[in-house]
């Protein structure tokens, strides 16, 4: 693994991202990547070269912001964005059926 500053390591995780609409920049400099958060979800931003990561997980890594518990991980942004949407669209069908 290359030898990075944690503030060079997090633009190089973020080197070839755009954020998508609605999600707000939630970057803590202690945590491992770069996050956004997303309704109740955290998405971390892992390094595009899996050897750079430190962690085992895929690119996109969503957790609960609630209990900070991982959900899922993903290594293409549209499966993230689907899931999202996905969860979405359950949440307000649930809702509506109530």
């Amino acid at each position: 693994m290359k030898e990075y500053t944690q503030h060079d390591y997090f633009q190089d995780c973020l080197k070839d991202f755009v954020t998508p609409k609605g999600w707000r920049n939630e970057s803590y400099i202690n945590d491992a990547s770069p996050s956004f958060s997303y309704g109740k979800f955290q998405i971390f931003v892992q390094h595009p070269l899996e050897m750079e990561r430190e962690t085992d997980y895929k690119r996109f890594v969503i957790c609960d912001i609630e209990t900070q518990g991982f959900i899922i991980d993903y290594d293409d942004l549209d499966d993230v964005e689907n899931f999202l949407t996905d969860l979405w669209l359950q949440h307000f069908t649930i809702k509506e059926s109530k």
